[in-house]
C-alpha cells in the first residue's frame, strides 16, 4: 500500500521525465550486447510499476477515437498534453529494445501491437486502467519512434 500511495502522489510529468532520462542514458551508455538484457529487465519493471500499480479502481472500455479532438487541445490542456506525450514517450524504449532483439520491422510491429493490446486488457482485468484504443495508438507511435530513432543508433554502434 505504501508504494501505491507514493506512486499516486507522483505527477505524471515525472513519469515522462524519467522515461526520457532512462532512454537517453540507455542510448548514451548502455548500448552494447552485454548490457541490453539488463536494461530490458529494468525497463520492463519500470513499465509494470507505471502501468499496473495504480491505486485506481476502474473497469471501462474506451472505443471512441477522441485523439483528433485532443490534438486541438494538446497545448491548451495539461492533462491532454501529458496523456498524449506520455503515452508516446513511455514506449520509445520498447521500440528500441524490440529492434535490438528482432531485426525485421514487420515482426516488431506485430509483436508490439499484440503486447500493447494485452497490456490494455490486463489493466481492465486488474481494474487499474481503461482499455483505450487511443492509448494503443499512442503507445504504438512510441514503439515506431523507438524502432527508427534508437534502433538505428544501436545498429551503427554495434
Amino acid at each position: 500500500d505504501v508504494i501505491l500511495i507514493y506512486l499516486d502522489k507522483l505527477n505524471p510529468i515525472i513519469y515522462i521525465f524519467i522515461s526520457i532520462l532512462v532512454f537517453y542514458y540507455f542510448i548514451k551508455t548502455i548500448i552494447n550486447k552485454a548490457n541490453i538484457k539488463k536494461f530490458t529487465i529494468i525497463y520492463v519493471i519500470f513499465l509494470i510499476i507505471i502501468l499496473f500499480f495504480r491505486n485506481q479502481k476502474e473497469v471501462n472500455i474506451q472505443k471512441e477515437l477522441y485523439l483528433l479532438k485532443w490534438i486541438k487541445l494538446i497545448f491548451k490542456n495539461k492533462t491532454v498534453f501529458i496523456n498524449i506525450v506520455g503515452n508516446i514517450l513511455i514506449f520509445i524504449p520498447a521500440g528500441f529494445i524490440l529492434k535490438v532483439y528482432f531485426k525485421k520491422t514487420v515482426l516488431i510491429l506485430l509483436f508490439g501491437l499484440i503486447v500493447l493490446t494485452i497490456i490494455e486488457l490486463v489493466q481492465v482485468i486488474l481494474q487499474v486502467g481503461v482499455f483505450d484504443v487511443v492509448d494503443i495508438l499512442l503507445n504504438f507511435i512510441g514503439i515506431l519512434t523507438g524502432i527508427y530513432a534508437g534502433g538505428n543508433v544501436y545498429v551503427k554502434r554495434s
